[in-house]
């Protein structure tokens, strides 16, 4: 076959394709974190179960500031929200739900604590939270001490080290809270760095 008659039968491949529906795999979408990203795959079928992979998808997402597409089907996470993505060929549309699950602010409880150098260590509860405000499970809590002569953090207890005043950080994902520590009392407090037995 001629170099033009192949040109014109794979034209005719694409202008010919009678597109009836389109699969979008996968059909249902969780992006956890900021900045997350997956790949979306169309296919334009007809209804005998024929794929016309040359013809071009246009892919849209209602709300890009929960979830944003590029004209490949890769999606990234933008903040926390619901987003529909559709992908168009041929003149038939789909859509996938996709959930964006990102942490948007971390409640901390109590935000201030005040301590004696020879008090046992507290745990304050630390609630990540989306832009909803609904709790967040499973997501890797941090703490660190700006003082660690004051305060000295071990998991998510905090221990008195020594008097004075300080701030503790609580990161989960890219957001974070604080708590307020103020140390009194001149008692044996617990080592830096090393959990008090």
């Amino acid at each position: 076959m001629r170099a033009g008659g192949l040109a014109l039968l794979c034209l005719c491949a694409v202008s010919c394709a009678k597109v009836d529906y389109v699969e979008i795999a996968p059909s249902q979408v969780v992006l956890k974190r900021r900045g997350e990203g997956m790949w979306l795959r169309a296919k334009p079928m007809s209804r005998n179960g024929v794929y016309y992979p040359r013809l071009a998808v246009e892919w849209r997402s209602d709300d890009p500031k929960v979830a944003r597409i590029d004209a490949t089907g890769q999606l990234t996470a933008g903040g926390s929200g619901h987003a529909i993505v559709t992908a168009t060929a041929g003149g038939r549309a789909a859509t996938v739900d996709v959930d964006v699950q990102t942490v948007e602010t971390v409640r901390v409880t109590p935000s201030k604590v005040a301590l004696k150098a020879d008090d046992p260590a507290v745990r304050p509860e630390v609630e990540p939270l989306d832009g909803a405000g609904h709790l967040l499970r499973n997501r890797t809590i941090e703490m660190k001490a700006a003082d660690e002569n004051v305060a000295d953090v071990d998991g998510e207890q905090i221990w008195p080290v020594g008097p004075g005043h300080t701030f503790v950080t609580v990161r989960a994902d890219d957001r974070s809270g604080s708590i307020e520590v103020t140390v009194t009392g001149t008692g044996k407090g617990t080592k830096k760095g090393k959990r008090r037995q």
